[in-house]
C-alpha cells in the first residue's frame, strides 16, 4: 500500500510522468499486475521471487535508459516549442508590418485617385475658363472696359486656383520623397516662420486679414526643416483661405516640459466636430470651399499629417463654428538653451 500510494503521489501530485516505476511485490494477490499497472501508471511489474541480482541490474539498466531517452526526447519537445513560439512572433511581426504597409498603400491608393479627379475636373475647369474668356478678349477688342475688368479677373482668379493646386500636387509629392530622407536639425522657427508668412502676404493683405506671430526670435525645435516648411505653409494658407476678411491670424508656440507646440490660429467659418473626425481619422482628403469661395483640394492637410507622421507627431484640431480654429503639433525641443 505504502509503494502504492507513492506512485500516485509521483504521477498525480508532483506530476511527474517521467520516472520509472517498478513494481517488485512478495504478495500479488493483493496487486494483480495488470490492475496495478493500467491504474498507477507503472513501467514495470515483478515478483519477488523474480529478484535475482542479474534481474535487478537488467531491470535498473533498461528503466535508467528509458528515462535518460525521455528526457532527450522532452527537451527536443521544449526546443521545438520555443522555435514555433520565436517563429510566430516573426510571424505576427510580420504581419503587423505588412499591416501596416497596407493601410499605407491604401493611403497612397485614395490620394492617387483623388488626383485623377483632381486632373480630370479641377485642371480642366479653370484651363477651359481662361482659355475662353481669352478668346472672348482677343475677339472683342472693343468690348466695354467693365466687361474686359471682368474677364481678366476671372483668369487671374483661375490662374490663381490652378498655382494652387499644382504648388498642392508638388507638395505632396516632395512629402513622398522627403519622408523616405527623414533630416532632423537644430531649427529655429522665427526665420522660417517669417520666410512663409512673407508667401502669403498679399493673399492676407487682400482680405485685409492681420497675421500676429508671437513666436520667440531664438524659439527652437528639433525638425526636419523642409518639412516643417511645408507644415506651416499649409496651415497659414488655409487659414487665410478660411478667415473672414478682417480677421486675424495668431501663430504662436505653447512650452511643454520637452517639447513646444506650435499652432496656427485663426477667426474664420471653424470646423464642425464630424468634419475634424473626418480631417484626423479618415484616409479620405477633406475639401471645402472658402470664405470668398476660394477653391481646395483638400490635399494640404492630409500631407500636413504624413510630415507630422515622419516626426512622430500629429495634428490637434480645436474649432468652434463661426468664430475660428486652432490647429497645431508638437515638436522636440532643442538641448541648445537661448542666449
Amino acid at each position: 500500500t505504502a509503494g502504492l500510494n507513492l506512485v500516485r503521489y509521483i504521477r498525480e501530485e508532483i506530476d511527474n510522468k517521467f520516472i520509472r516505476v517498478v513494481l517488485w511485490t512478495g504478495q500479488p494477490g493483493h496487486a494483480p499486475e495488470k490492475e496495478v499497472i493500467a491504474q498507477y501508471e507503472i513501467n514495470d511489474y515483478r515478483t519477488k521471487t523474480e529478484l535475482t541480482a542479474d534481474k535487478l541490474f537488467t531491470v535498473v539498466l533498461s528503466a535508467l535508459r528509458n528515462y535518460t531517452s525521455l528526457l532527450e526526447i522532452e527537451s527536443f519537445r521544449q526546443h521545438l516549442e520555443e522555435k514555433v513560439q520565436s517563429r510566430t512572433q516573426e510571424l505576427e511581426l510580420q504581419k503587423q508590418v505588412l499591416l501596416r504597409q497596407s493601410i499605407d498603400l491604401q493611403k497612397a491608393l485614395n490620394i492617387k485617385d483623388h488626383f485623377l479627379r483632381i486632373i480630370s475636373h479641377d485642371l480642366k475647369n479653370p484651363l477651359a475658363a481662361i482659355l475662353s474668356i481669352s478668346n472672348t478678349l482677343i475677339h472683342n477688342p472693343e468690348g466695354e472696359r467693365e466687361e474686359t475688368r471682368d474677364g481678366l479677373n476671372h483668369i487671374k482668379l483661375s490662374a490663381d486656383h490652378l498655382l494652387k493646386l499644382l504648388q498642392n500636387l508638388l507638395d505632396w509629392l516632395k512629402a513622398q520623397r522627403e519622408s523616405l530622407n527623414f533630416q532632423p536639425e537644430n531649427t529655429t522657427l522665427y526665420p522660417l516662420l517669417c520666410d512663409t508668412v512673407g508667401l502669403y502676404r498679399t493673399a492676407a493683405d487682400y482680405k485685409k486679414i492681420e497675421i500676429i506671430c508671437e513666436i520667440d526670435r531664438q524659439t527652437q525645435v528639433i525638425a526636419d526643416k523642409n518639412m516643417l516648411a511645408t507644415l506651416l505653409r499649409n496651415l497659414i494658407s488655409n487659414a487665410i483661405k478660411y478667415s473672414f476678411p478682417n480677421g486675424t491670424i495668431t501663430i504662436g508656440i505653447f512650452e511643454h516640459d520637452s517639447e513646444i507646440e506650435i499652432y496656427v490660429r485663426d477667426t474664420g467659418i471653424g470646423i464642425s466636430h464630424a468634419d475634424i473626425e473626418t480631417i484626423l481619422n479618415s484616409l479620405q482628403v477633406f475639401s471645402h470651399e472658402g470664405t470668398q469661395k476660394e477653391k481646395g483640394t483638400g490635399i494640404g492637410l492630409f500631407i500636413c499629417k504624413q510630415l507630422l507622421e515622419a516626426h512622430h507627431s500629429s495634428l490637434h484640431i480645436i474649432s468652434t463654428p463661426n468664430q475660428g480654429s486652432q490647429f497645431s503639433f508638437l515638436l522636440p525641443k532643442t538641448n541648445i538653451k537661448k542666449e
